[in-house]
């Protein structure tokens, strides 16, 4: 069951990864932004010129809005070419930002209503990140690979030229190629 679930977690990381340089490589010629509102916050997600930003407030405490008392939350998609409007708000959030260092930023916006949130993280940190894990796989992998090549014991790496069958450090059954 853990082996299943290491897995899917890592296939899903690796999708997650593809998904987010491909839309690196397409935030140079247009934005997207993917909002879901509802349930007491409204999350935002947008990619624009190789950074990705994370924003967030809690919902506003109107009777009146039905929206915000909907059960079920609200998906919404905008995308379109970069023009002079989108490069104006961006440039305003990252000049109003509280604090930034190599590329990422965090505002505190206090707009009308609940305060605005926003993180501004360059694509390439959630894309490295997100292939931490299939990457230390594969590396398990091929190392797990090398030993067993090399007649070392496939999980501790102690030499097993003179106890071919079972290892004598960790005792894990184990064949070898004598590598001849």
């Amino acid at each position: 069951m853990k082996r299943r679930l290491l897995n899917l977690l890592t296939a899903l990381s690796l999708a997650l990864c593809l998904a987010v340089v491909a839309l690196w490589l397409r935030s140079y010629w247009r934005y997207d932004l993917l909002g879901v509102t509802g349930g007491g916050a409204d999350v935002f997600v947008g990619s624009y010129r190789g950074h990705l930003a994370w924003a967030g407030r809690r919902a506003r405490k109107y009777p009146d809005d039905d929206r915000r008392r909907s059960v079920l939350p609200n998906v919404e998609y905008q995308g379109g070419e970069i023009d002079s409007d989108v490069t104006a708000v961006l440039t305003l959030l990252r000049q109003n930002a509280t604090w930034r260092v190599a590329g990422f930023s965090y505002t505190f916006q206090p707009v009308v209503g609940p305060p605005l949130r926003v993180l501004v993280t360059p694509s390439w940190s959630v894309a490295l990140a997100l292939a931490a894990l299939p990457g230390a796989r594969l590396w398990r992998r091929g190392a797990r690979r090398r030993r067993a090549r090399l007649g070392l014991c496939p999980l501790c790496g102690y030499d097993l030229r003179a106890t071919p069958g079972r290892c004598p450090e960790c005792g894990m059954a184990a064949s070898v190629s004598t590598g001849e």
